[in-house]
């Protein structure tokens, strides 16, 4: 065996001792096309054993994770607690969220954080590796130990920093998402979670409502880049991929 696979063996390893999941490292440098065809034959090949997530191992993540680890008294804590979790008042905990964040922004926007819908083409696609490598050494494939799609922020719980929702937002946010739209997380980094849908909206009105829970989950879409919801909604149309990213 070669010294370098030694390393990679002894790499891979340690972020399995660090975050409580076996993964796989990700050689290959795969397009966007490529990548998610991988990610689907991994939830195929999982068989409901695991939930796969692609995780960017980067020295940004592995700080929050390990931040958010140590307020709950260790990984072990932290995911018992968050396994756990009562997720009968989702739907309630999402509107709550929703009208809280847009009465806080409209403070400052006012009625222009609303703006015009405008269609834009559909996303489809997780990021390639070439752009992944540039925020991370290692791409690998988690095989996270849970059978709940939502459940994979207790082990990876990436949030609580800016306006990045703390765990208990992610998982909410995120089973009333699979319970309506199919949808998964499936790509993790440091600042920026993909999830794959199943279901996406096919229409305006759909993508608007939607945009509205989206920018309760991630105001900087909105704030830092997109300029209003309504603009913003017209990349849900149709997309299987939606990317959440925080400053």
């Amino acid at each position: 065996m070669s010294e370098n696979m030694t390393n990679k063996d002894e790499e891979r390893r340690e972020i399995e001792e660090f975050f409580g999941c076996e993964c796989e490292i990700i050689e290959k440098e795969f397009s966007k096309e490529e990548m998610t065809k991988f990610y689907l034959q991994e939830r195929e090949k999982a068989s409901g054993k695991y939930i796969p997530v692609i995780v960017v191992i980067e020295d940004k993540l592995a700080e929050i994770v390990e931040a958010n680890f140590d307020n709950c008294g260790g990984r072990d804590e932290h995911v018992k607690k968050y396994v756990n979790i009562d997720c009968e008042d989702v739907e309630e905990f999402v509107k709550k969220s929703q009208k809280e964040t847009i009465e806080r922004t409209e403070k400052f926007f006012g009625e222009l954080i609303y703006g015009e819908y405008e269609e834009h083409d559909s996303e489809n696609y997780l990021f390639d590796a070439k752009f992944l490598k540039m925020s991370g050494d290692m791409i690998v494939v988690m095989h996270v130990p849970v059978d709940k799609p939502w459940l994979v922020f207790a082990y990876l719980p990436f949030g609580g920093w800016n306006n990045c929702p703390m765990t208990e937002e992610m998982i909410k946010f995120s089973k009333h998402w699979n319970d309506i739209y199919g949808a998964w997380p499936a790509l993790i980094d440091g600042s920026t979670v993909q999830f794959y849908v199943e279901k996406p909206v096919v229409d305006a009105d759909s993508a608007m409502k939607l945009e509205m829970e989206h920018f309760a989950f991630d105001p900087d879409i909105v704030t830092e880049y997109a300029a209003s919801i309504n603009s913003a909604a017209g990349t849900l149309t149709n997309s299987k991929v939606w990317t959440f990213w925080w400053d």
